[in-house]
């Protein structure tokens, strides 16, 4: 009965103060295009053959593919992370 008990308030804890959950975006397939009038709020993780990215990431950029570019990319979390396929 005392495990209940300490379960119980547990749950009503955690409940009562949730802890924060951080958001991304992740992209894939082919192509992945963030074109010069998009802004992403987010962190974006981008998973494809051709990654492109010329607009606004508020966050970190994490980019995986064979063709990446970066041309006018506004980063705001950081410098981004590429890796070439």
């Amino acid at each position: 009965m005392h495990v209940l008990r300490v379960l119980a308030l547990a749950a009503i804890v955690m409940a009562a103060f949730p802890l924060r959950a951080d958001a991304s975006d992740i992209r894939q397939g082919s192509q992945v295009i963030i074109g010069p009038n998009d802004t992403i709020d987010d962190d974006l993780y981008a998973f494809a053959t051709t990654v492109t990215i010329s607009g606004t990431v508020n966050g970190d950029v994490i980019a995986a593919g064979k063709d990446q570019h970066l041309p006018a990319a506004l980063v705001i979390g950081g410098p981004p992370v590429v890796a070439y396929a």
